[in-house]
């Protein structure tokens, strides 16, 4: 079972905004295995808008964004938490960058059964002083409108 993102190294490559954003995304993923919330949202921006596929429509700022993700890991007291990216897409210009993935998250039970997910995942950076800072992040669950039932039995 995988626990670690899928990654492409950059160890030897010139610095780009891709690279970096690649960099970041890896460093993003331990942050949330990790469950620290002080560790997650230091990748986020102040002013933070992030639509999540679970809680509220929308959440605003920072404050706002903490509350929902010691939430979401609450969920996550069991096992291991699981939270990979993958075919992670980059568009990246010096001050903007745009990125769309899939993402497998959930975790371990106490007998060790993978409980987890694919949702699509979303995220607009911005450079900002102190590097690049996730703006907007949209997670979503494809559902099925005829049964009106999530598919988390969908994979890539």
């Amino acid at each position: 079972m995988m626990t670690a993102m899928d990654t492409v190294s950059t160890a030897n490559a010139p610095s780009t905004p891709e690279a970096e954003i690649r960099d970041l995304l890896d460093s993003y993923g331990r942050a949330v295995l990790s469950g620290d919330v002080d560790a997650i949202l230091s990748y986020y921006t102040d002013d933070i808008v992030a639509y999540d596929a679970i809680g509220d429509l929308r959440f605003h700022g920072l404050p706002a964004y903490r509350q929902h993700w010691e939430m979401c890991l609450s969920f996550m007291k069991e096992g291991p938490t699981i939270y990979e990216i993958h075919e992670a897409g980059i568009s990246a210009s010096e001050r903007l960058a745009f990125v769309h993935y899939l993402v497998r998250c959930g975790d371990c039970d106490q007998e060790g059964r993978e409980r987890s997910g694919w949702m699509r995942g979303t995220a607009c950076l911005r450079r900002e002083e102190a590097g690049w800072r996730i703006a907007h992040e949209h997670f979503s669950v494809p559902f099925d409108p005829s049964s009106e039932k999530v598919r988390f039995d969908l994979t890539p």
